[in-house]
């Protein structure tokens, strides 16, 4: 049961699950929404505590009028791949999968990946954050989530260099 090793050459090795994973039963859209943050489950040793973080980031949405912050994947190119310095989202949210993007607000925060990264968002995520699996029934868009998130008029903040106007996510 669990994960096992297959190595193809000395240096290169594959993690392949043996497909007993449970199947999730019901969707929950609140934080920690995954079987490792259950009361009495095992932490992963790859989980990274983002409060701090977090915080620090929560201490410029009064000065800077939002209510709300969109972290990206993506570095001022549109590089799927950016480079260290400009990891932001894996910085704020510790998932460093290299699709996916988080928002957050004044008292949440979400990260949207598609279903490459759903087992290492689980693992690197602390359970503060909610993990909003995209395309899986019943997981909002960032926009319908927000939707619900904010008030009318209160606003969503994003850097100029990495989001264009056009959000469609």
């Amino acid at each position: 049961m669990g994960t096992y090793i297959v190595w193809i050459s000395s240096v290169l090795a594959v993690a392949v699950a043996d497909g007993n994973r449970e199947k999730r039963q019901g969707l929950s859209l609140e934080p920690g929404n995954w079987p490792s943050c259950q009361s009495g489950a095992a932490r992963p040793y790859t989980r990274v505590n983002t409060t701090d973080r977090v915080a620090a980031l929560r201490t410029y949405f009064a000065s800077s009028r939002i209510q709300a912050y969109l972290v990206p994947s993506e570095d001022a190119h549109q590089s799927e791949y950016p480079s260290g310095y400009d990891k932001r989202r894996g910085n704020i949210s510790g998932f460093t999968g290299s699709a996916g993007f988080a928002v957050v607000t004044i008292d949440k925060q979400a990260l949207w990946t598609d279903g490459r990264y759903f087992l290492e968002a689980e693992d690197s995520l602390d359970c503060s954050w909610i993990l909003m699996r995209q395309r899986e029934t019943g997981v909002p868009t960032m926009v319908e989530w927000l939707k619900t998130q904010l008030l009318s008029g209160e606003k969503l903040g994003a850097s100029p260099f990495l989001v264009s106007s056009g959000i469609d996510h």
